[in-house]
């Protein structure tokens, strides 16, 4: 049987568009509140922390929702795909996984720096 492009299995690729956008908005919230606590470094360093704690709840939420998109990927690839181009869709979620934890690690050291203090 040959395997038709990706493009033509919509509603799996309109759940991986969806789910890689709600990825990439927690991600920006993440990012969004460590650059807030960037602010409040010096000036208070109750809000400086509790920034840096919603940082890594959102940054956490997408991780979540990066590696259930991995997984059902995964899943779809063994039973229901109908193209060959799935392990490059698998490909960019491994690349954004990996950009996510090293950020993690960031807010890590932005938490031990600002506790240190």
């Amino acid at each position: 049987m040959k395997k038709q492009s990706f493009y033509q299995d919509m509603p799996f690729l309109s759940y991986y568009q969806s789910s890689l956008r709600n990825i990439v908005v927690f991600t920006t919230l993440s990012m969004a509140f460590i650059r807030q606590a960037v602010v409040y470094k010096d000036k208070n360093k109750i809000y400086n922390l509790m920034y840096l704690f919603f940082s890594f709840i959102f940054i956490g939420i997408g991780l979540n929702l990066n590696w259930i998109l991995i997984k059902d990927t995964k899943e779809y690839d063994i039973h229901k795909a109908k193209s060959t181009e799935v392990h490059q869709y698998l490909s960019i979620l491994y690349v954004i996984l990996m950009l996510m934890i090293i950020f993690l690690l960031f807010i890590f050291y932005r938490i031990y720096i600002a506790i240190k203090r």
